[in-house]
């Protein structure tokens, strides 16, 4: 305590923001940006934590857009080696291998994640499955076939592998609030593996300030 009230912890620099704009068609889930489906700005995933990667090994962007009251999210991976998937009946603790995070504060006043929604999602499961996804350490856990059933993930992988993109398409019921507009939060990170043991080696974040994954006011 002494050591927080001397302000030994410098404060988070401001999180980033962005506007996530409403398209009048709903976005095709393939796993491709197809025109006129994500308009608004490409966000650049930066560096969090782990082993520092160049462009090839780790890099990211995603891009956000909104149909009614669907949240659309497409995020492409740059990745240089594959890391062991996960089984599809093990779809959980993702960041175990190559993953895309996205979390959710509906109303952007959350001091932890018990009233969030995050997500984890797998572009590509053991034995030549496809994407999973499942939630984790938020308000409601467990895979999205019985926790969020109105989620919905694809994947492309590229062949041969430099990477991936996941789509997703999240209902704004889903969470465990209504959106607040104005103040509604957001982060999107991805995970890193580059080996055969299911263990991960870097981290990204949009917002990669502190414990990105379990603090929503970054």
């Amino acid at each position: 305590m002494p050591w927080l009230a001397n302000n030994v912890q410098p404060p988070y620099p401001a999180p980033p923001v962005t506007t996530v704009p409403a398209v009048a068609t709903a976005p095709v889930l393939n796993g491709l940006e197809g025109e006129g489906e994500y308009p608004g700005p490409e966000l650049a995933l930066r560096y969090w934590q782990g082993e520092t990667p160049t462009a090839d090994d780790c890099s990211a962007t995603a891009k956000l857009s909104r149909h009614d009251d669907d949240l659309y999210v497409l995020v492409r991976v740059t990745d240089e080696r594959a890391g062991a998937p996960l089984d599809r009946d093990d779809v959980k603790r993702h960041w175990r291998a190559d993953s895309v995070e996205i979390a959710l504060d509906p109303r952007g006043d959350a001091d932890d994640t018990y009233v969030t929604f995050k997500t984890g999602i797998v572009p590509l499961t053991a034995d030549g499955g496809g994407p999973g996804a499942g939630r984790d350490a938020d308000n409601h856990q467990g895979p999205v076939s019985m926790t969020a059933p109105g989620v919905r993930v694809v994947s492309t992988v590229t062949e041969p592998y430099r990477g991936y993109t996941v789509e997703a398409r999240i209902p704004l019921g889903e969470p465990p609030a209504a959106a607040d507009p104005e103040r509604f939060a957001l982060n999107v990170l991805v995970y890193d593996s580059d080996t055969d043991d299911r263990t991960g080696q870097t981290r990204l974040a949009w917002a990669p300030y502190g414990s990105a994954q379990a603090d929503p006011y970054v």
